[in-house]
């Protein structure tokens, strides 16, 4: 009885025996290693240009065009909220300006220009006055200079600046005036016909 019963467990799987004996052989039983598709590489990412930093070239153009943004070309003062402009960008720096103002306009003569770009400073909270000191932190420099205010703030290490220049840094945030004693005097081409600052050794900065 024990021998029946083990022919009768052992003979289910005869058939499957024999049919897997039958079935012909696969190419894996060939011996040949199934393919494998190789798997597709992500794409590297575009590149973004959200973080672009503008050239410096390109910058300063922007500045420019801020201050002259009226149609001909007409000086166009800055306004302390107005934009970019900071209210008080220019606290606590002391300036003086030599020469005559055309662009801005407003007055004659020696004082051509002069009121408006007073007004233009102190309204940023700048303090102008009228000789140079050891206070003096900024030379705002016009059309034919003082040579006598120029050669002060040279030799005191005075930051130099054109009317333009300041109101366009003006125009973008706080205007960038660097530390007395570390700023290089303005190459000036000519000075006020009423000091001997005209000839060609004065010109060159001597």
């Amino acid at each position: 009885p024990k021998v029946k019963a083990e022919e009768a467990a052992a003979s289910p799987a005869a058939p499957a025996a024999t049919a897997a004996a039958e079935e012909p052989p696969t190419k894996k039983a060939r011996g040949r290693p199934p393919k494998v598709k190789a798997e597709a590489k992500p794409a590297p990412p575009a590149a973004s240009t959200a973080l672009a930093v503008p050239e410096p070239a390109a910058a300063a153009s922007a500045s420019t065009a801020l201050v002259k943004a009226a149609p001909g070309g007409r000086f166009v003062v800055p306004r302390p909220g107005q934009g970019a402009a900071l209210a008080g960008s220019m606290a606590g720096q002391t300036v003086v300006l030599t020469g005559v103002f055309p662009e801005i306009g407003g007055g004659a003569g020696l004082n051509l220009g002069k009121d408006r770009a007073k007004k233009m400073i102190e309204s940023f909270g700048g303090r102008v006055t009228g000789s140079v000191s050891g206070k003096t932190t900024l030379l705002v420099v016009g059309r034919e200079p003082g040579f006598s205010k120029y050669s002060q703030a040279r030799d005191r290490g005075v930051a130099m600046k054109s009317l333009g220049e300041l109101a366009a840094e003006l125009g973008v945030g706080r205007p960038a005036i660097e530390p007395k004693g570390q700023a290089a005097p303005m190459a000036i081409d000519s000075f006020s016909a009423g000091y001997f600052g005209n000839g060609i050794p004065y010109r060159l900065g001597f």
